[in-house]
């Protein structure tokens, strides 16, 4: 009996792997209707022009979403050391590492790829790009979101609360997209980058 629960436990991958699923479908949505980035970043501005509403709706996003959800994230983990659960120092160090490799790759490959933005209007200011127009890849909007839901859907485990948790990089991802600040490929980018420096940080956590 205790062999076939075993056998039955999910892979510990699976959970990283549903929480990039959301973005990849998109994006694999999203090419397989327009074919190009230029179309689908045209399709974007297109829609934006008619829909200043939600045009609005997406900025307010991409600026507080991941400080709330970061928020979100940090309430839930003292409310469950609070019910006695000791914390693992060791996979605490692990996630700061995380954290700060993820960020760093983000800021100086901002620099060294220097990808041109869509066409089209862009913030004055950003933490990983100030000087903007020329630090399309990656997304650190997007990294931000995925640096904190790759470790929330490894802690929650299963299939539905990673798909879950994957929702919501793939909504930061598109907002950045639908506001023309990002191609579709560095939101790709940005994923497969977040999720190497988890994967290498979990591995080291679990020695």
């Amino acid at each position: 009996m205790t062999s076939n629960n075993a056998s039955a436990a999910p892979h510990p991958l699976l959970p990283q792997l549903l929480c990039l699923t959301p973005l990849l479908l998109l994006l694999g949505a999203l090419f397989w209707l327009f074919q190009e980035e230029g179309e689908i970043i045209r399709w974007f501005q297109a829609h934006r022009a008619v829909h200043p509403r939600l045009e609005q709706f997406a900025g307010k996003f991409c600026a507080y979403g991941n400080a709330l959800f970061c928020g979100t994230c940090l309430m839930l983990g003292l409310r469950k050391a609070r019910r006695g659960r000791k914390p693992d120092l060791r996979f605490a160090l692990a996630l700061a590492a995380y954290f700060l490799s993820v960020l760093s790759a983000t800021y100086f490959l901002k620099r060294a790829v220097s990808r041109p933005r869509p066409p089209g209007p862009w913030e004055r200011f950003d933490f990983f790009s100030p000087d903007g127009e020329r630090r399309s890849f990656p997304s650190g909007h997007t990294v931000t979101a995925f640096a904190l839901t790759l470790p929330l859907a490894q802690w929650v485990g299963k299939v539905v609360p990673p798909l879950l948790c994957g929702l919501y990089p793939a909504v930061m991802g598109l907002a950045r997209m639908y506001l023309g600040r990002h191609w579709p490929s560095d939101l790709l980018g940005s994923a497969v980058l977040t999720w190497l420096g988890w994967f290498l940080c979990w591995r080291l956590a679990k020695r």
